[in-house]
């Protein structure tokens, strides 16, 4: 049994991810260009292997379309947690 389901939270799942991010108002261009850079690294053996040595989970998607999918969903699952517990920006 897991920490979290003995405290009562079977379902808890918590993950940390990476990214690579640009200002507000970088040209598509710029962007596009450094996502092609970024999926060429990971598509590198060399580059996936070490990641993955260092437990890194590489995921099937990358890219600027991708990342704003991963920020919706952890703002969708996030939100509640933060709501709940009371937390508040200062």
């Amino acid at each position: 049994m897991n920490g979290t389901a003995e405290a009562g939270m079977p379902a808890f799942v918590a993950s940390g991810w990476n990214a690579m991010l640009a200002p507000k108002g970088t040209p598509k261009e710029i962007v596009d260009k450094l996502a092609a850079a970024v999926d060429a690294a990971l598509k590198n053996p060399a580059t996936r292997k070490r990641l993955e040595d260092i437990g890194a989970v590489i995921p099937a998607s990358t890219g600027p379309d991708a990342l704003r999918t991963l920020v919706a969903g952890e703002i969708e699952k996030w939100t509640p947690v933060i709501s709940a517990a009371g937390v508040v920006a200062n």
